[in-house]
This record gives C-alpha cells, structure tokens and sequence, in this order.
C-alpha cells in the first residue's frame, strides 16, 4: 500500500557540535509493500539486530526533498538554502 502526503516538513538538529540546523519540505510517500519497503525493511532488521535493539519496520517513509532553510542562529536563519 502507498500513501501521499503534500506540503510536509522535517527539522534536523545539528548532532556534531557546529550549530548547523536545517528544515527540509517535500513530499512524502509512506510505502506498506514493494521493493523499497522490503529493502528498507531488510536494512533496519540487520542495523537494529547488529546494534542488539531488534526492530520490525511497519513501512518505508520516503521524502522528496523540494525545498531546505537553514535554522540555526544567526544572520542565515529562516533563509532556503537550496
């Protein structure tokens, strides 16, 4: 089964320590079956085996980026970056 979604944004923080955020927007797909779904599946039952914390994937979320803004602090923040 796939799914759409318009318009929907993601904010990612800066985990290395530089003060560096971003807000990406695009469209979503959420994909139940199929081949992306049974390889992202397969990607996240090893990784999460791997790591000793099994997970079971539901669906694979897929986000074509269509816009991204800069949020950190500072002169450039709230300005779309590409």
């Amino acid at each position: 089964m796939i799914f759409a979604i318009e318009d929907w944004a993601l904010c990612c923080g800066d985990v290395l320590g530089r003060g560096e955020g971003y807000q990406l927007k695009g469209r979503v797909t959420i994909e139940t079956a199929g081949r992306r779904f049974e390889e992202t599946a397969q990607w996240i039952d090893e990784m999460s085996n791997k790591a000793g914390f099994p997970l079971k994937s539901k669906a694979a979320i897929i986000l074509r980026i269509e816009e991204i803004y800069g949020i950190a602090p500072g002169p450039g923040a709230g300005k779309q970056q590409a």
